[in-house]
């Protein structure tokens, strides 16, 4: 029994400095830690730095191109709704032109127009009756 009590004592001791060790190279991991946490945190703050700088600069950007981008659609709106109106002018006048002519090819030749009328009309009402399709 004496030999597993020596024997236990020297696994213990064995443990302890191994312990001992391990809290050695614990401390200078540490020390070691400490020692590079300043050049850490200045590199972590120099790269905060720069994505702040790149995130300014994209939305710089960003804006910049939606300014551009409203301006442009602004001009081009613009001389489309200038050519809409030129348009609607000219149909317009087209449109008075043509009632102007037939006013006057009517003024002109009532009967015809009467009769051109009478058959617009009953083509119409042909066409329309309830069984034309048949």
């Amino acid at each position: 029994m004496n030999q597993k009590v020596s024997d236990t004592f020297s696994l213990v001791d064995h443990i302890g400095a191994s312990a001992k060790g391990t809290v050695a190279e614990i401390g200078a991991a540490k020390d070691t830690v400490a020692a590079n946490a300043d050049s850490v945190m200045a590199s972590a703050k120099d790269v905060l730095a720069e994505m702040r700088r790149l995130v300014d600069a994209f939305a710089e950007s960003t804006g910049e191109k939606a300014a551009e981008a409203a301006g442009a659609v602004a001009g081009v709106g613009a001389a489309t709704a200038d050519r809409v109106g030129a348009l609607a002018h000219d149909a317009g006048v087209l449109g008075r032109n043509s009632l102007e002519s037939v006013t006057e090819a009517v003024s002109k030749r009532p009967l015809t127009a009467l009769a051109i009328a009478a058959g617009v009309g009953l083509l119409l009402g042909v066409m329309t009756r309830p069984g034309a399709g048949r």
